[in-house]
């Protein structure tokens, strides 16, 4: 039996139920989030009149992502029963929504009273105190214990009621759907991944104030709930090698420091760049690899600045190296700190020390800050500017990234002739990213991956040389330090393993009028998170916040370096280098192997995850 009234008439059939549930969940979510605002007054006075309108825009976005989960899974039942027997079709939907409203109810309440508390939107971390209830209770006293519990059963049958008497009851099925509801209910992966562009969604989506409230108040905690649900299973999974003591008496003996520094600025308060450099591995600069013609303004750089010659990158991803510039901390294997918010914006950030000692900061990007939730993590930097994609033309907007590098280097320049310093300005690099389409005639042939990544970093290479020949010509360059580092590796050749070590050495590099030392390369194994207290010590700022980075230029420092891909990490120590895969638990690279490495380095894994862990 099909549907009376043939396809036309399915259509509007569920195009009608279909909007009047959007409508529905839309006002639960947008009423959810007042509830919030209200329980949270204290906090709300201070959101900005003009934040309001973004509020709603950006909250909408993230609302309608979670419809979509919603409406994906209650339009298949619906199809289902409707083939299987269509009477029961709406009770059964009814049932369905029934659980969705209790369980959302649960959370809404719990989010709004517990918010005060945490300071953060709800996530999966109440799941973390199941196991000591009275714990968990004992933040409460007898009163909440009392009216939450009621509110959560107030605010569940209130919703309850509107469904039935808005949505369900106009709901009559009589006959059997046809097949192709399921291809139209599909389209609910629309919302659910937030439209068509690269960036899937994420809780940075709902970051768009300065304000850090704002934007907490802006996330769609339902949302935010199921998602880090997701990551839980990464999040609260612990590498036990060895006691916890053992591990910890390792790892603080491999950090010792003399807290005496070799101090290599003539400027004690210096402004400050930090160039982050999509993909440059060291294998493509001449100095450093073996290739020749692909980065020769980097290398001629190389010469005349301070260089690192043996940096790794912590992990492998554009969203870990980040962290680990700006804020000095490892990266982890299987998930990213910058996806868990409750834990990223416990970190220390660069910016916020320079800002709290007199500098003017800003951040310089091509493309969508919100890709890989970096924008939860850039927002609560707090810089006073950020540049993005929506501070160029359509016309510069060449790349499926954005704006491509030449463009936001000239940005950059001509913005820097305004400041009157000091200033900490950090510009992260784009055009060296797959698709690798930049707008230059091609350097280097070649239509494979290494040929067109190599291509692609020439272009970023000759746009950093003009932006360095400029800045030499200023009247700030004197009294400036450039620091130019990676973001990550890469595979290249592209036979390399993910593993490999030389797929994990990445340039650092200290150019600038505010050097005295120059054309010195400084040999010492070091992690791309040490640049924070190498940078902070030669400024004489504090840098105990920045727990796993060390001071470079420390008379006492020990070589040691490590880094990180999917489920393992590589260790490396004077001459020896060994990987460890976490799945096959088996070493993957040995070179000059000993039992003392192999100690060390899973002794510092096993410190860094858990401190990850508890953050």
């Amino acid at each position: 039996m099909s549907y009376k009234g043939g396809h036309l008439a399915a259509l509007k059939y569920l195009f009608r139920e279909y909007f009047g549930y959007l409508l529905f969940w839309a006002a639960f979510f947008f009423t959810s989030r007042l509830l919030f605002m209200a329980v949270n007054f204290r906090d709300t006075k201070s959101i900005a009149a003009a934040d309001y309108p973004g509020m709603l825009i950006h909250g909408l976005h993230m609302d309608l992502s979670m419809i979509g989960y919603l409406a994906l899974l209650c339009g298949l039942f619906f199809v289902v029963i409707s083939w299987i027997r269509p009477q029961l079709a709406k009770g059964v939907v009814a049932g369905v929504n029934l659980i969705f409203i209790v369980l959302l109810s649960v959370v809404v309440i719990s989010d709004a009273v517990l918010f005060g508390y945490w300071g953060f939107r709800m996530d999966a971390t109440p799941l973390l105190y199941l196991k000591t209830p009275g714990e968990a209770a004992a933040s409460l006293n007898l009163a909440q214990l009392i009216l939450i519990p009621l509110l959560m059963v107030g605010y569940g049958l209130a919703w309850w009621f509107i469904y039935r008497k808005f949505v369900n009851k106009r709901t009559t099925v009589d006959a059997r759907l046809p097949w192709w509801s399921i291809l139209l209910i599909s389209l609910n992966i629309i919302p659910i991944r937030g439209g068509f562009g690269i960036s899937p969604m994420n809780p940075g989506k709902a970051y768009f104030s300065k304000d850090a409230y704002t934007n907490q108040a802006t996330v769609n905690v339902a949302w935010n709930v199921f998602y880090s649900l997701n990551k839980l299973k990464d999040t609260d999974k612990e590498y036990r090698f060895m006691d916890s003591k053992e591990a910890e008496a390792i790892v603080a003996e491999m950090y010792k420091q003399s807290g005496e520094t070799s101090y290599i600025l003539n400027t004690p308060k210096p402004n400050v760049i930090v160039l982050i450099m999509e993909s440059f591995v060291s294998n493509i600069t001449e100095t450093l690899g073996e290739e020749k013609g692909v980065t020769p303004n980097l290398d001629s750089l190389m010469r005349e600045g301070v260089l690192f010659t043996r940096i790794y990158n912590d992990g492998q991803r554009s969203e870990k190296g980040l962290v680990s510039v700006l804020s000095g901390y490892p990266a982890q294997t299987t998930t990213s700190i910058i996806k868990h918010n409750a834990k990223v914006l416990k970190l220390p950030v660069l910016a916020k020390d320079f800002k709290a000692n007199g500098y003017s900061t800003a951040y310089y990007y091509g493309g969508d800050i919100g890709f890989a939730n970096m924008r939860t993590y850039l927002i609560s930097s707090a810089y006073d500017r950020y540049v993005t994609q929506d501070d160029f033309s359509a016309d510069q907007l060449q790349s499926k990234w954005g704006a491509q590098d030449g463009y936001v280097f000239d940005r950059l320049f001509n913005d820097l002739k305004r400041e009157q310093g000091p200033f900490f300005y950090t510009f992260f690099t784009s055009s060296s990213h797959e698709p690798f389409d930049v707008p230059m005639k091609t350097v280097i042939p070649g239509n494979d991956d290494d040929s067109k990544f190599k291509n692609s970093a020439h272009y970023t290479d000759k746009c950093l040389g003009e932006f360095i020949r400029k800045a030499k010509k200023s009247s700030w360059w004197n009294n400036t330090l450039i620091v130019i580092v990676a973001d990550h590796g890469r595979s290249c050749p592209s036979s390399l393993k993910m593993f490999d070590e030389k797929r994990n050495r990445i340039p650092m590099l200290w150019i600038g009028g505010a050097l005295k030392v120059k054309g010195a390369k400084i040999d010492k194994l070091g992690v791309q998170h040490d640049l924070a207290a190498t940078l902070l010590a030669q400024l004489k700022m504090d840098s105990k916040r920045y727990t796993f980075s060390r001071n470079l230029l420390d008379k006492n420092f020990k070589d040691w370096s490590m880094f990180t891909f999917n489920n393992g990490f590589g260790y490396a120590e004077g001459s020896s280098v060994v990987v460890y895969d976490n799945v096959g638990n088996v070493y993957s690279q040995e070179i000059n192997p000993t039992d003392e490495v192999k100690k060390k380095g899973k002794a510092l894994f096993q410190v860094y995850n858990h401190h990850f862990v508890g953050l």
